[in-house]
């Protein structure tokens, strides 16, 4: 085999070995840097979609408070006021049950709606889910 100037067989060969050494290395750590920005991009996504939810979550729970606030305060002003009128016509207890009765089913509907809101959010982070399956699967052909 003819030698090229200066250049002894092993050395081509260790040549040849460090060019395939920098190209693995160099494919590693690009594999390495795409899966940091991956997973720093995902953390940030979850963070996001997290905080929506905890948002809505905070806005039916404000609602269920709010609708319980009323709900009590309203019992409270119009059963004295309503009591007062229909005591006119009826007997005081039986107007003050009738009222009690009809302020209770509107603040148990408000209730009822905050809840019932709530048992229909989904938590789970679907972005983030979805996003993190597309990744590994680019990550898979990647390596294949």
């Amino acid at each position: 085999m003819p030698r090229e100037r200066g250049t002894t067989r092993g050395q081509l060969m260790n040549s040849s070995a460090n060019a395939d050494d920098r190209s693995i290395g160099s494919l590693i750590s690009g594999l390495l840097q795409d899966i940091r920005l991956l997973v720093g991009q995902e953390i940030d996504l979850a963070k996001r979609e997290l905080s929506d939810k905890v948002s809505a979550v905070s806005r039916s729970a404000v609602s269920i408070v709010v609708g319980a606030v009323l709900a009590i305060g309203g019992l409270f002003v119009l059963m004295a006021a309503l009591v007062l009128i229909l005591d006119l016509f009826m007997p005081a207890w039986v107007a003050a049950f009738v009222l009690a009765l009809a302020l209770l089913a509107i603040g148990g509907i408000i209730l009822f709606l905050g809840v019932q809101k709530l048992r229909t959010m989904k938590y789970v982070p679907e972005r983030t889910v979805k996003t993190v399956e597309e990744g590994v699967q680019r990550v898979k052909e990647r390596v294949t």
